[in-house]
């Protein structure tokens, strides 16, 4: 038998949330792997190894905060689509 049409949105929706929160932590563990490599070309390079390091972090810090704030809008829309799925049910079913 066929789900109903609400159900089918609510679980897409929270697939999304799911694969983005797992995507975040997935992200921020590898950034603890790219520290410690730089760490290495860091105090191998001198100061030019230095600056090499610090302009990647900059990088790669800026797309991470950038990833991070979009994440947090789609969750929070995603979020608040949810509540108000949840509410028409419970208004839906207290009219009948």
């Amino acid at each position: 038998m066929a789900e109903g049409t609400i159900f089918i949105i609510l679980e897409m929706i929270m697939l999304v949330i799911e694969n983005s929160v797992g995507t975040l932590l997935s992200l921020f563990g590898m950034s603890g792997s790219l520290m410690e490599s730089l760490s290495v070309i860091s105090n191998v390079g001198g100061g030019l190894g230095l600056m090499i390091v610090l302009v990647v972090i900059g990088a790669v810090g800026f797309f991470v905060v950038k990833f991070v704030l979009g994440t947090m809008k789609t969750l929070a829309m995603l979020t608040l689509a949810v509540l108000g799925i949840v509410a028409f049910l419970f208004i839906g079913t207290a009219l009948v």
